[in-house]
């Protein structure tokens, strides 16, 4: 995403506030940053998970701290439920995670070339 215009900047933090008042707000809402690294960037999908996973711990610790603050966890009935989806979501993760690896193109990187094959004369820079 290096070298990404001030425009798509601006288009992904107005998707990120949309997301972040929407996670909150009524639960939905974390998909709109997701839709726009997709729609606005050229990341691949594993790229595009890992991003939104790190936007998702970030609502998701905040909107927990103010609704423990509200009082809206303290019942147990919610308390129970926000842990079983926490503990689920947290063996679940893992396993998306190595979905992903296996579906997602890897990118091809170069081979290290052996320290005894290289000489000066063999450099693409020597003339």
């Amino acid at each position: 995403m290096g070298g990404s215009s001030p425009l798509i900047m601006i288009l992904l933090a107005i998707l990120g506030l949309a997301g972040g008042i929407g996670i909150t707000a009524i639960g939905p809402g974390g998909v709109l940053p997701t839709i726009g690294l997709v729609a606005l960037t050229t990341l691949t999908p594993a790229e595009v998970a890992g991003t939104a996973i790190v936007t998702h711990v970030a609502t998701g610790a905040l909107g927990t701290a103010a609704y423990l603050r509200s009082g809206q966890l303290r019942t147990p009935q919610n308390a129970r439920t926000a842990v079983v989806l926490s503990i689920t979501a947290a063996i679940g993760t893992p396993l998306g995670i190595m979905i992903n690896s296996q579906l997602s193109p890897r990118p091809r990187r170069p081979r290290p070339i052996p320290a005894n094959c290289w000489s000066p004369r063999s450099s693409p820079w020597s003339i």
